[in-house]
């Protein structure tokens, strides 16, 4: 699959540019729902500006005054129509970012909408869960299941999917019993993104919700590589003792 079998073609993007101050930057937010917006200098991309990233400092005094755009947007990530749904992923794991800019092939600073990690996410749960279906019927698919106890991350299965990702359902470890993913922040320090959970006493898996803490018998789905999948199975430290919110 590529991206642009799952963005959004039809939404609407609002250009900033670097210079914009932030009296007119609040001005902006208050008349659009856009959670992202592509940042210009001149005529060139150059960075993204997340309304999560300037939330907490919207209504702080005297601000106004000396930020500007450019003091508080991202360094830029893009990808384009035809790049696959892998590459975005990566793009996705290795920049921490919720939505990158879709830009022009032959244009890399014309923004025809934004990406979501949800959209990304939805559509290898989507594959994740057409190939369950098939190992389930006895159709041959690369699905295992395969368990190591006494490590705390019992193995449910895993899925190979495309050019180096694979899927892994594991009990949800020690370490994170109690804590949000939000608090957890896997994608900083194992690179690794929960696509879906099992709750204890259902049968169905569900898109994860960041703010519910976990359970000791919650199945969590991961997608990352083979290795990064290990380094998180082998760790039995809690490489984020703080439980410090991903900015």
């Amino acid at each position: 699959m590529k991206v642009r079998d799952v963005y959004p073609h039809e939404s609407e993007t609002h250009a900033l540019q670097n210079s914009t101050t932030f009296s007119e930057l609040k001005r902006v937010l208050s008349e659009t729902e856009a959670h992202s917006f592509p940042v210009y200098e001149g005529e060139r991309l150059s960075g993204i500006l997340s309304v999560d990233n300037v939330r907490s400092i919207l209504f702080e005094q005297g601000v106004e005054e000396v930020l500007i755009v450019k003091d508080i947007a991202m360094p830029l990530v893009t990808t384009t129509p035809d790049e696959s749904l892998y590459q975005a992923l990566i793009s996705f794991l290795q920049s921490g970012y919720g939505r990158i800019p879709v830009v022009e092939e032959d244009n890399p600073n014309r923004v025809l909408g934004f990406l979501r990690q949800e959209d990304v996410m939805t559509a290898y749960n989507r594959q994740i869960m057409e190939r369950k279906t098939l190992a389930e019927s006895g159709t041959p698919s690369r699905i295992h299941d395969r368990t190591s106890p006494g490590d705390g991350l019992q193995t449910r299965d895993h899925v190979h999917l495309t050019r180096g990702l694979i899927s892994e359902r594991l009990v949800t470890p020690r370490f994170l019993v109690g804590r949000t993913l939000r608090e957890a922040n896997l994608r900083a320090y194992y690179r690794l993104t929960v696509v879906a959970v099992r709750r204890k006493g259902k049968r169905d898996e569900e898109m994860p919700n960041p703010e519910t803490p976990l359970a000791g018998d919650d199945v969590l789905v991961i997608v990352g590589t083979p290795r990064d999948i290990a380094r998180f199975r082998a760790g039995d430290q809690d490489p984020n003792p703080g439980g410090t919110p991903a900015a």
